[in-house]
């Protein structure tokens, strides 16, 4: 996770079970990945941006405007 260029949190989901929610502000974030499918899943807000996905993807959030402004697969 980044916050204004600034590195906040950085892992790999795949080698390990992760599962944990953060907060950048207020903003609530839920991660979590499952290492016999190699899939993840996260939630930001409450909402699923991704969901049991195997890709590195890349979720962009606006803190001016409050709201996902795109989630890319790579």
């Amino acid at each position: 996770m980044l916050d204004g260029g600034e590195v906040k949190y950085q892992r790999t989901a795949v080698d390990f079970g992760l599962h944990g929610e953060y907060k950048i502000g207020r903003l609530p974030i839920k991660l979590a990945s499952d290492v016999k499918t190699k899939t993840a899943s996260i939630k930001i807000d409450g909402i699923e941006q991704v969901k049991n996905d195997a890709a590195t993807t890349v979720v962009i959030y606006d803190k001016l405007l409050k709201k996902v402004t795109s989630v890319r697969g790579l």
